[in-house]
């Protein structure tokens, strides 16, 4: 599959998703629109990085699905949408894809707008709790939440109910601190992410799914996982799988345009 025509289609196919925003349709109905949308941004960016190199536009796109989420969240506030699985925080990959932009400001604001609370119909509990902890990084300031941390990975291993979980290790690492885990904790996160791509690939070519093409060879969940480590004072400069060095970008607080924002205005609805 062309990396050209992917780029080409994931266009025409945000496109088409940013029109239903500018319509009166609440934010309860357009859940899985917003998925959709942040999922787009995600592999732009990826397209980007692939067929031209540019960090800009890959940290860019990852930034707006980071908006994506940051705009369901925030009209779901405003208009009363509580009971809704779209809620449920490990149901997108938007922080992932901030946190791999470097974009901590917008992390924390997702996290601060995000549930605290598993949401049964819209998540596995293992999952919510994954992303739960990762949220608790994010959110973290110092004294570091040990307890909050421990009750979450003590709730993540009852969740899995003795089955083994790669992203559980990295939890672990990540809270004791410890670099040669969270090296051979990644390691095979990514591994068995990289093997199930692979099988995966016949099949989504033959299909035509290009949002499949380009998170086939990067994946935001790693790079996140890499910042989150960053954060917490671990040096990691190996190399992983499913994360080239050139998608490893600095650290920004830079003020991207929020289309959302944009469109809200133009509606005539308040923003956040």
């Amino acid at each position: 599959m062309d990396i050209r025509d992917v780029h080409a289609a994931l266009v025409t196919e945000t496109q088409e998703n940013l029109a239903y925003m500018t319509g009166t349709s609440p934010a309860a109905e357009l859940g899985e629109i917003f998925e959709k949308l942040s999922e787009c941004f995600q592999a732009l960016g990826i397209c980007h990085l692939l067929e031209t190199g540019d960090t800009e536009q890959f940290r860019e796109n990852l930034v707006r699905s980071g908006h994506t989420r940051k705009s369901f969240l925030s009209r779901s506030q405003r208009e009363g949408n509580q009971r809704d699985r779209h809620l449920a925080i490990s149901r997108t990959e938007a922080i992932l894809d901030v946190l791999a932009a470097g974009h901590l400001p917008l992390a924390r604001e997702i996290v601060q707008l995000s549930p605290e609370t598993w949401e049964r119909a819209g998540e596995y509990e293992d999952d919510f709790c994954y992303f739960r902890f990762l949220h608790l990084l994010v959110r973290a300031t110092e004294p570091w939440p040990e307890k909050e941390l421990d009750e979450v990975l003590a709730r993540f291993e009852q969740a899995l109910e003795g089955a083994d979980s790669a992203r559980l290790a990295v939890c672990k690492a990540l809270r004791s601190r410890s670099a040669d885990d969270f090296r051979s904790a990644l390691t095979e996160l990514l591994e068995q992410k990289q093997e199930a791509l692979d099988k995966k690939r016949p099949l989504m070519t033959e299909s035509g799914d290009f949002l499949f093409w380009p998170v086939s060879f990067v994946s935001t969940e790693g790079l996140a996982l890499l910042r989150l480590a960053e954060m917490v004072g671990l040096q990691v400069e190996e190399e992983f799988p499913l994360c080239p060095e050139a998608a490893r970008v600095p650290p920004t607080d830079k003020v991207y345009l929020d289309l959302f924002q944009e469109i809200d205005k133009l509606a005539g609805r308040g923003g956040p």
